[in-house]
């Protein structure tokens, strides 16, 4: 099975988020009163670290056909892909460094 066009779908998916994401991210921000830094922040520790233990993701794909391996082959290697979203929230909810938006 050739994964050429799906890789394909998924690099037009990305382009197209890439190209809007910054006024979603804006005006998330605007609605919620944090800094938009924050925002993007939460979304790299959330969804770009933890990207390659995702099989149907780009990066799992790459990560695992270059490997040879299943996504949870590595899985138990993964430490710092896990343990940032955790510390993340955990910052987060003790309001460490929480800035909101001057008015």
């Amino acid at each position: 099975m050739s994964y050429i066009p799906f890789l394909v779908l998924i690099a037009l998916i990305t382009c197209c988020v890439a190209a809007f994401g910054n006024a979603t991210l804006d005006g998330a921000s605007q609605v919620s009163g944090y800094e938009a830094r924050l925002l993007s922040r939460s979304c790299e520790d959330g969804a770009t670290v933890t990207s390659v233990l995702v099989p149907w993701n780009t990066c799992g794909l790459t990560q695992s056909t270059v490997l040879g391996v299943a996504t949870l082959t590595y899985l138990p290697y993964c430490f710092f892909n896990i343990l940032s979203p955790l510390t993340s929230i955990v910052v987060a909810a003790i309001g460490w460094k929480i800035v909101r938006r001057k008015s």
